[in-house]
């Protein structure tokens, strides 16, 4: 075993650790054999719980190294093992038992393990791809900053800010940087070849966590193809070896979204929390995560306000997870930096004239949404309709739970809309690059969400 397959290893193990004591923690797992379903959702919550503590330990000046690492990663194990040792039982996690007949039990097993099958295959191909270091060339902005700004943290043992300056968008949060710089210091020097394996464990993990929060309410006759036709969706697939932070942000995002609707139905703590975790994460990952998290933490608290009143109020601690960005503005002000993008300034809405002019952006924007709903590629089609369809299913049953998904969809679409409507760069620019990018998020979460959708509309108990 060489130093960079050690480093990798200790890397991994540790973050799977780090994620299982939380879950164990808040009550989400047993530390026990069965628990092993639940190791993607582990490698997950311990990547976003790392990354943050880790990003705010950069931030006070401490060097994100390796003793920083273990030690973070040592105190989270301690506090959580002591904790969820002294927590009472834990939410049941068994799945509800259906009695079947032979012909039914195997019209049920043909598609589950057909999805398994697709899944697997998915994964290993893509993580083949990704032992091979190929970085991908259509994605320059991995050479352009996001590389960059990793490297510059790992050799200068923290974030310079006059070398900081100097690399693009400088205003974009640092929590993939750091996390990629924490790699090179496992692996014992500067090497990007390891980021895209590193990358598509994460999204390997991410669709393992999705099966793992769904499996109590979704028949895995319809989990389980649901995920494989997004896990084997061309664009997805490429884009899990892709060092990029709008893949990671969309995991990130889409996770939280279905802790947020599984809070929603049965009003866990456990959900709760791990929503706060996911969408903490998030919003440092890309400046978008910051306007996603925080539209997502604000439609899971107002729902869950309307649906239990008073019992819902500790949802609200979901606006403060936004928050974790304050220290990262602080610090750029603090050292003349942009706390925004140069590429549009939200004051500009204030400006009836600007806006008048720029009125067929806002109108071009609309229509390549259209355009890209009734024209996407077939098998994007088929998961955006798909879901569409499980949605008005779900509003039939749990109409509240609906409403807010429908309002975290829309206002995020909308959002990126009004950036194309007063953004400095071409709209051509913003259609064919950011939107192919960050847009695919909302298809990401909706094609995450669909079978929890069409599994609590079957379900016989109501939250509403």
């Amino acid at each position: 075993m060489t130093h960079v397959d050690l480093g990798l290893t200790i890397d991994n193990v540790v973050l799977v650790v780090v994620g299982y004591v939380v879950l164990y923690a808040i009550g989400t797992v047993e530390l026990r054999l069965g628990s092993l379903l639940f190791v993607g959702l582990a490698y997950l919550v311990g990547w976003a719980c790392i990354g943050v503590l880790l990003t705010l330990a950069l931030l006070a000046g401490i060097n994100p190294g390796i003793p920083t690492f273990l030690v973070i990663a040592g105190g989270i194990v301690g506090f959580s093992g002591l904790y969820g040792a002294r927590r009472s039982a834990p939410i049941s996690t068994s799945r509800a038992q259906v009695s079947r007949s032979g012909v039914a039990w195997l019209l049920a097993a043909l598609p589950a393990v057909l999805g398994a099958t697709m899944i697997a295959i998915a994964s290993l191909a893509a993580i083949s791809v990704g032992v091979k270091g190929q970085l991908y060339a259509g994605y320059l902005d991995s050479f352009d900053f996001w590389i960059p700004k990793a490297e510059t943290i790992y050799y200068a043992h923290g974030i310079d800010p006059g070398v900081w300056a100097t690399i693009g968008h400088p205003e974009y949060p640092p929590l993939v940087a750091v996390m990629d710089a924490l790699t090179f210091h496992l692996v014992g020097g500067f090497h990007p070849s390891v980021l895209p394996f590193q990358s598509t464990l994460l999204g390997v993990a991410f669709l393992l966590s999705a099966i793992a929060l769904v499996d109590r309410f979704a028949p895995r006759w319809i989990s389980l193809p649901s995920l494989a036709l997004l896990a084997s969706t061309p664009w997805f697939w490429a884009r899990l070896q892709a060092p990029l932070a709008d893949q990671m942000l969309a995991y990130l995002i889409a996770a939280a979204a279905l802790a947020g609707v599984i809070w929603l139905y049965e009003r866990n703590k456990a959900a709760l929390i791990l929503v706060f975790i996911l969408l903490a994460a998030a919003t440092l990952t890309k400046l978008e995560g910051a306007l996603m998290a925080g539209l997502l933490a604000l439609v899971v608290a107002t729902a869950g306000i309307a649906l239990y009143r008073r019992s819902a109020l500790p949802g609200l601690a979901l606006l403060a997870a936004p928050a974790v960005a304050l220290p990262w503005r602080l610090w750029l002000h603090h050292h003349a930096l942009p706390t925004s993008s140069p590429d549009y300034h939200a004051t500009d809405l204030l400006n009836p004239d600007f806006l008048s002019k720029r009125w067929g952006r806002l109108t071009g924007s609309f229509h390549a949404l259209y355009h890209g709903l009734i024209s996407a590629q077939l098998q994007t089609s088929v998961i955006i309709w798909v879901s569409v369809a499980a949605l008005v299913i779900l509003a039939l049953r749990l109409p509240v739970i609906a409403g807010a998904v429908t309002a975290w969809f829309v206002l995020s679409l909308l959002g990126l809309t009004v950036v194309y409507w007063i953004g400095r760069l071409t709209l051509s620019w913003y259609l064919t690059t950011s939107l192919s990018r960050v847009g695919t998020t909302v298809i990401i979460v909706g094609g995450t969400l669909t079978p929890l959708f069409l599994g609590l509309a079957l379900r016989q108990r109501r939250a509403e």
